[in-house]
């Protein structure tokens, strides 16, 4: 006995395609999943290039709060008191001077950003990165020192960082460094610091 090809047919007599569509429908849907895929991507991309960027603007802003702060200390306070800059290597003034008798006496407490630093117990640096030391030294005319700017913006925390080195060993010349950082933690991997180097 032969084997009939028995063939599949539909109800106006032509073959019927079966497997067809689905060979369609799973090429469409590789097709919208490799979009999806890509717009997925794109979106996660940007996410991280704005995250970044908002990193970056709170490192620029407490650098700049930073400088700030050093040439208020430096300049305006001489200017409206005629006490000495905070970073003066050596009180300037003469005491047999009659018109420096009443001079104020330079600050050892600055203030900044509501926080009081205190210049007078120095404390040498662990590490380079150690952003927790204030410090003034008659020696070298350098001064550092550093304050936060956490605060809490929509739920969010966020711990700016001002660290701040003050360069005073010429009379007429100050050389301030101000480097803010997002987080003040070295070790975290999101931590963006930027700096600001003045010179006046």
């Amino acid at each position: 006995m032969r084997g009939k090809v028995i063939k599949n047919k539909n109800k106006n007599g032509g073959i019927r395609q079966q497997g067809f569509v689905l060979l369609v429908a799973v090429v469409v849907a590789s097709i919208l999943l490799s979009i999806g895929i890509g717009i997925a991507n794109f979106t996660y991309r940007e996410l991280i290039l704005s995250s970044t960027s908002r990193n970056s603007t709170y490192s620029f802003y407490a650098a700049d709060t930073g400088t700030e702060c050093a040439y208020y200390w430096d300049n305006i306070l001489d200017n409206i008191t005629r006490a000495p800059s905070a970073f003066a290597p050596v009180p300037p003034g003469d005491p047999d001077d009659p018109n420096d008798s009443d001079r104020p006496a330079r600050p050892d407490i600055l203030s900044c950003n509501a926080q009081d630093i205190d210049l007078t117990s120095c404390q040498p640096p662990n590490e380079e990165n150690d952003y927790n030391t204030n410090c003034r030294s008659d020696d070298t005319g350098t001064t550092v020192f550093g304050f936060s700017l956490a605060q809490d913006l929509r739920n969010v925390k966020v711990s700016p960082y001002a660290r701040v080195f003050v360069d005073k060993h010429i009379t007429d010349q100050s050389v301030t460094e101000a480097r803010g950082v997002n987080i003040n933690n070295p070790n975290n991997t999101h931590r963006v610091e930027r700096a600001i180097r003045t010179t006046y």
